[in-house]
């Protein structure tokens, strides 16, 4: 059996490794500015149709377990320089379903961005925003995988702006400007800087002239210098809206 002091010492190393596990992961809304020492910051984006829960690993390390599409995770701290992240189905860390591998620059944010490719998985290493909005601005990005949608228009319309086209509950956008025109499946926008304020996010099918065929949001609260990605997949349920979009925190 062992003695009283092997054990105290066994309890402490076990303590200090679930400690360590512990601090590995930031929620979205912190920022690697917040670090002490030299980090990089990385997290998930699981916009995959195939329902599998995966994990990521670097080495044989795990910096992201049981994730499933579509979702968003949390930023992991990582030591800078080139490394390879594999992704791996949940709880089978030898079995490589993809790998990604990218160079994590100290001081910055980075997005693993996990997809379908004619059936099988496929991931990039996105460079996510790190700083506030410039001159007040909410800086935006899209990341556009609704691929049985076909192209879409997107739009950011403050609040109540739109009349109500005649006997429907569909807004009008015909004198609407989008944000981004036509945007085919698989494409990664650029971060687009607007003023603050109180919006309708707005996703249809290209050419749309009102929203009956689309997505709109709730109102959503946009305060200077947030930074934010949105993930526009396919509905996997219902027909209407066609399409869902998550929010992910990427600064502020």
């Amino acid at each position: 059996m062992p003695s009283a002091s092997s054990r105290s010492r066994r309890a402490f190393s076990i303590f200090i490794s679930l400690l360590a596990s512990a601090t590995l992961f930031l929620s979205g809304c912190e920022n690697v500015a917040n670090s002490s020492h030299p980090v990089t910051l990385v997290r998930m984006i699981d916009a995959s149709y195939q329902g599998h829960a995966y994990d990521a690993y670097q080495g044989s390390t795990p910096i992201a377990v049981n994730f499933a599409g579509p979702s968003v995770g949390s930023y992991a701290y990582l030591s800078p320089g080139a490394t390879t992240i594999k992704i791996v189905p949940t709880g089978k860390p030898q079995t490589t379903v993809t790998s990604v591998t990218g160079t994590f620059t100290a001081s910055e944010q980075h997005s693993v961005y996990i997809t379908d490719s004619n059936g099988g998985i496929t991931a990039q290493v996105l460079t996510d925003q790190n700083a506030a909005g410039p001159g007040g601005d909410v800086s935006l990005r899209f990341l556009q995988q609704a691929t049985g949608a076909g192209n879409l228009d997107i739009y950011l319309a403050a609040d109540g702006s739109l009349p109500v086209v005649t006997g429907t509950t569909a807004l009008d956008l015909s004198k609407a400007k989008p944000l981004l025109s036509s945007e085919a499946a698989g494409s990664v926008s650029s971060y687009y800087n607007v003023p603050p304020g109180t919006y309708d996010v707005i996703v249809v099918p290209s050419g749309a002239t009102d929203t009956s065929a689309g997505y709109v949001s709730s109102a959503t609260a946009l305060t200077a210098g947030q930074v934010r990605t949105l993930l526009i997949v396919d509905q996997q349920l219902l027909a209407t809206p066609p399409v869902s979009v998550i929010t992910a925190d990427d600064y502020n």
